[in-house]
């Protein structure tokens, strides 16, 4: 029988680390707007809010894969903390 260890702390870090990639995403308009003065003179700026204008289908995807994958990490964790808090109960039962 082999033995599955769940690290809660990394799995918790690693979706801290997708909500912030996410709300960066989420975030992205208004930090090319903001950013514009800083980026370059003449066609430079114009021509990332272009490209970033142009790049909503794939942002979207992007978009959609992290909102999956922070549900499924809400998921995961909500279960190993239940399994976790079910087995402390048991083991004090049996005590």
């Amino acid at each position: 029988m082999s033995v599955i260890v769940v690290d809660l702390q990394r799995l918790c870090e690693l979706r801290r680390q997708c909500a912030i990639l996410n709300d960066a995403f989420a975030a992205r308009d208004r930090t090319v707007a903001l950013s514009a003065d800083d980026i370059g003179p003449g066609r430079v700026a114009p021509a990332i809010q272009s490209f970033e204008s142009h790049w909503n289908d794939g942002q979207t995807k992007v978009r959609n894969h992290l909102d999956a994958m922070l549900a499924r990490l809400d998921s995961a964790i909500a279960t190993y903390r239940d399994c976790e808090t079910d087995l402390a109960q048991q083991m004090e039962e049996s005590q």
